[in-house]
């Protein structure tokens, strides 16, 4: 519940601010997703979030159960207003 949380923090900070810009290829977020609690160990996948991905399911699955997520830096360069 809390992960599912996070995540939907972290994917409106970029996108649901930037409705207004057009998709770009700009790093909006990067992300890092962990299959053990604690963002310490289990390092499953490092990810970007980009401006064409707006509104685009990604899928994770392939990478096992994710039990914590470490945003690890959040970009202005996509001039969200």
């Amino acid at each position: 519940m809390q992960l599912t949380h996070l995540l939907a923090t972290a994917i409106t900070l970029t996108t649901a601010s930037a409705s207004t810009v057009p998709p770009t290829n700009n790093k909006w977020a990067q992300l890092r997703l962990f299959g053990s609690p604690g963002c310490e160990a289990n390092n499953l996948l490092e990810m970007g979030v980009y401006g064409y991905q707006k509104n685009q399911c990604q899928n994770i699955a392939q990478y096992g159960t994710i039990e914590a997520v470490n945003i690890t830096s959040i970009f202005d360069e996509c001039e969200c207003k």
